[in-house]
């Protein structure tokens, strides 16, 4: 039972920072474009 939940934590911790990763990749990649749509 206990070691369900560790492993259950550990999975939402990797589920929650692959989606952080994903959002921050998003956020840099637009903020990238605009700048450079802005530049031009």
């Amino acid at each position: 039972m206990l070691m369900e939940d560790i492993t259950s934590k550990q999975f939402l911790m990797t589920l929650i920072l692959r989606w952080q990763c994903n959002l921050i990749l998003e956020l840099f990649a637009l903020t990238m474009h605009s700048g450079q749509s802005g530049r031009m």
